[in-house]
């Protein structure tokens, strides 16, 4: 008897030939196919976009499902949050892997990558946003779209990634300001977590409000924000990157909410 999936889709015909060898020796139990010349597919566990799943439980916003108590949503965005937070920290300032790689697509599972990889040290995300949390049968939060991930490094001028050629895949909406600009240089000497910061400040204010962010500037509306989260929101979307909140700050300094 079958069982049911969610099926991910990545074109890969601009692939260097040197990332084609790379993926045709990569083995992992969670690819359950992979065909490289035209298209990458990845299985994997049954998943839908964390939008369709706060309407289907009725929790847009302030306006919830009263069958749920104030608590149960509280701890459940406050949960999911806690989970994402993890994945981009893990993105930001632990994933130090040593293989020629770089994700292509793919989604985080207990703090690992299931996806191909190329050249790796700290990474960017770079479109963290509602759109980019997908959540599991089991109500578990999963990072994913992983389209633009990329590596910068402030020793490095090579340092690159595809930001930088597919930057108009990230909203207006969502980019900070070195990265509307194109500041380049800028964002190489930036923490390695500043952009995904802001993106994590804009995912916090799409759950609160209940809308999609339209534009940057709604960002300071701040009266759907918990008290208890807003100075690390504040930080969050610092318009200096150097002063932005570590993502790894996130997880240790919102315990009275995460």
């Amino acid at each position: 008897m079958g069982c049911c999936a969610s099926l991910f889709i990545y074109i890969v015909d601009y692939l260097r030939e040197m990332n084609a060898v790379c993926l045709r020796t990569i083995r992992d139990p969670w690819i359950t196919y992979m065909q490289y010349k035209v298209t990458i597919y990845i299985v994997t566990e049954p998943v839908m976009p964390l939008s369709e799943k706060i309407k289907e439980l009725g929790l847009e916003g302030l306006f919830f499902d009263y069958a749920l108590s104030i608590s149960a949503w509280d701890e459940y965005y406050a949960w999911g949050l806690h989970q994402i937070a993890k994945a981009v920290s893990f993105l930001n300032n632990d994933c130090k892997l040593t293989m020629e790689c770089e994700v292509l697509l793919g989604i985080l599972v207990d703090g690992e990558i299931r996806g191909f990889l190329f050249r790796i040290q700290h990474k960017v995300h770079g479109n963290v946003c509602l759109a980019s949390v997908v959540v599991t049968q089991t109500l578990d939060w999963k990072l994913h779209a992983f389209d633009v991930l990329s590596e910068f490094d402030g020793h490095s001028e090579a340092a690159t990634g595809p930001l930088l050629q597919y930057e108009w895949l990230v909203g207006s909406q969502y980019k900070p300001m070195e990265l509307l600009k194109s500041d380049w240089a800028a964002i190489r000497k930036s923490p390695p977590w500043a952009i995904d910061s802001w993106g994590l400040g804009c995912l916090i204010y799409e759950l609160f409000s209940g809308m999609r962010l339209g534009k940057t500037e709604e960002l300071r509306n701040t009266a759907s924000i918990p008290k208890s989260l807003l100075p690390d929101y504040q930080r969050l979307l610092s318009s200096m990157p150097a002063r932005r909140l570590n993502t790894s700050k996130l997880i240790e300094n919102s315990g009275e909410f995460i």
